[in-house]
């Protein structure tokens, strides 16, 4: 039976109209609509070479209902689960499967044409109800994990340099 660091659930049909994952193997299109037909996963990079797994596999996950099949639709990456061994299944199955509705991320495209004062302004204001959410706007969520791996990498080539210099 397998087991995951993260298992994420998104709907198939919006997801990758709103991010969307890197694929390295399988066909995007047809992994996303197997996830929103029955029991499928797509499984990131990690877990599929620590496991040697690929599309069409089988996996026995372990629910509180006893061991589900769920079948490898394709092998994808997030940036946000880029170091650990993780599984994405739809919201349908997560809840029907897991007995988990509750969200941890929430993200949306603006509208084209849209006011996006007003659309940032009616966001923060109805995340106000939900205090362990926060607000991000894309551009600047990507700023900010630019700057910190930059900084790491400065970091990375100080301790580099230190270490050659002497030698």
């Amino acid at each position: 039976r397998e087991t995951f660091d993260t298992l994420d659930a998104w709907k198939p049909v919006t997801f990758p109209r709103i991010s969307g994952l890197e694929f390295s193997r399988g066909d995007e299109t047809e992994a996303y609509h197997m996830l929103d037909e029955g029991r499928a996963i797509i499984v990131n990079g990690i877990f599929a070479s620590q496991r040697k797994v690929n599309v069409g596999d089988t996996l026995t996950l372990d629910t509180p209902g006893g061991p589900v099949d769920y079948v490898i639709a394709g092998v994808g990456l997030d940036y946000l689960n880029a170091k650990l061994a993780t599984g994405y299944i739809s919201q349908k199955n997560m809840e029907q499967d897991f007995n988990v509705v509750n969200d941890m991320l929430i993200m949306a495209n603006q509208a084209d044409g849209s006011d996006r004062p007003v659309t940032e302004a009616a966001l923060s204001q109805l995340i106000e109800k939900y205090p362990a959410f926060t607000f991000f706007r894309s551009e600047v969520f990507r700023k900010s994990q630019i700057d910190m791996i930059n900084q790491a990498m400065i970091l990375f080539y100080g301790i580099l340099a230190a270490l050659v210099i002497p030698g």
